[in-house]
């Protein structure tokens, strides 16, 4: 198999995941809306459920499969200790908080050139569901999920045109396959870093570990929302002495966690420049060069596909 068709099906195997995920999530919809289906007030965890499920009950096993049809290439890995854990974490996460802030700062240009406010069905599902429902699906399934899909069946399969590739394709279409441009910068960053702790350790329950660690401190911060005046506040154009009172404790501890996720920024970058020197790829026994790599990866008719179709997502 030439280093381009690799590629190209590849790329078809993200379309069908994300064209499968997308076609049954608007299935669902449909059918909910033909039917004037209503969930009860005790059953609303339901709805993240019906948007996630076509993606981890049918659109996961199906592209597991269809990997399953490219070989793959196992490497030795190493321990991964828990300082070097820790740093890496660290790092991780302050990744994640700077491509937050871009990705904010791209949701507010494009409302500022288009006057439309982008809006993220899921997110808002996920702040109306049960904090229990959340924890379990973007903490404990959720990563699981993606660190097997973007990681285990992805990378095996790159590997050898080096490491530094690897980590950049993974990064990126994990990033892209958010569907939307707010969320791409902190996926990208995040999908790399844990690609690299997947290519020195060969080992997933690291970045499995890791992720679940990452998506826990925005589960924290969805549960101080949950802290009762907070949502009172946020939705009042004034707000009285009674509400700030009755708010006091949840505000107090939001601005804790805002402060923790201040210094852990500042300290992943601290801790980004000092060891990046000790930052090493392996280049492979096929590796690419220049613009031939992008040509590679890129300029083929699979990802041409999944890349249309996330790029298109993130308009509808």
């Amino acid at each position: 198999m030439s280093d381009r068709k690799r590629f190209s099906r590849i790329g078809l195997i993200y379309f069908v995941y994300f064209g499968v995920t997308i076609l049954l999530q608007l299935l669902i919809r449909m059918i909910i809306k033909a039917t004037g289906f209503s969930l009860p007030e005790n059953l609303k965890w339901m709805s993240l459920f019906l948007s996630t499920a076509p993606m981890y009950l049918i659109a996961m096993p199906l592209t597991a499969w269809l990997f399953g049809k490219m070989p793959a290439q196992n490497y030795p890995g190493q321990k991964l200790g828990a300082g070097r854990f820790w740093v890496i974490f660290i790092i991780g996460m302050s990744a994640m908080q700077i491509g937050n802030l871009m990705g904010q700062g791209v949701m507010y240009a494009v409302k500022m050139m288009t006057g439309k406010k982008m809006n993220f069905e899921l997110q808002e599902i996920i702040m109306n569901t049960d904090i229990w429902v959340v924890f379990i699906i973007v903490v404990l399934v959720g990563p699981v999920i993606e660190e097997y899909l973007f990681r285990r069946l992805l990378v095996d399969r790159i590997r050898m045109y080096g490491e530094g590739t690897a980590v950049l394709v993974s990064g990126f279409l994990f990033g892209v396959s958010h569907g939307n441009f707010y969320q791409f910068f902190y996926a990208f960053a995040l999908g790399a870093i844990l690609a690299y702790v997947y290519c020195k350790t060969s080992r997933l329950r690291y970045s499995v570990i890791m992720h679940m660690m990452i998506n826990s401190s925005s589960v924290i911060l969805l549960l101080l929302m949950k802290f009762p005046g907070i949502n009172e506040i946020l939705n009042s154009e004034i707000i009285t002495d009674r509400q700030l009172l009755h708010a006091l404790p949840g505000m107090i501890l939001i601005l804790l966690y805002e402060l923790t996720a201040i210094g852990m920024t500042v300290g992943g970058i601290v801790l980004f420049i000092c060891f990046f020197r000790k930052i090493s790829f392996e280049k492979g026994e096929r590796a690419l060069y220049g613009f031939q790599k992008f040509k590679t990866i890129f300029c083929n008719v699979g990802m041409v596909l999944f890349l249309a179709v996330c790029i298109a997502s993130a308009f509808v």
